[in-house]
């Protein structure tokens, strides 16, 4: 991360029960970088595929940063298949404010979300690429 996270905890009341999350964020100017990952209730990972439960992880940050979907796709990550969203924040003028990409991978019951935004509009999406990729999954 480009500077020192702040670290924020949340209960989130779902359909299986509570549950927390970690989120770790780390802001410049024009750009935000965070991480979080939510150890998900047993009776969760048993109702609910792997897809089902990274498409309702995608609809809650949909919902919470006022975000528009641009795509949802597969991608593989350290072998894990995961979801990818492409997503823009317009502002109520119908301008972007924002464009982003989210990175959401179940492991067993932890959801890791890994999401970069940028407040200057980059259409290569440098430094959010940079972020993302930055990341490998460590497994005993």
């Amino acid at each position: 991360m480009p500077s020192e996270p702040t670290l924020k905890e949340i209960i989130y009341k779902s359909f299986a029960g509570n549950v927390l999350e970690k989120t770790y964020i780390s802001k410049t100017d024009s750009e935000e970088f965070v991480v979080s990952y939510s150890e998900l209730p047993n009776i969760a990972i048993v109702m609910e595929s792997t897809k089902a439960l990274l498409t309702k992880a995608k609809e809650g940050f949909l919902k919470e940063n006022h975000a528009q979907e641009l795509s949802f796709e597969k991608f593989n990550f350290s072998g894990r298949q995961g979801r990818e969203l492409n997503f823009r924040i317009v502002s109520k003028d119908n301008i972007i404010d924002a464009v982003g990409k989210a990175r959401f991978v179940l492991v067993n019951k932890t959801m890791y979300v890994m999401v970069a935004t940028e407040m200057n509009y980059d259409a290569e999406n440098k430094i959010i690429n940079q972020f993302l990729n930055s990341f490998k999954l460590l497994l005993n």
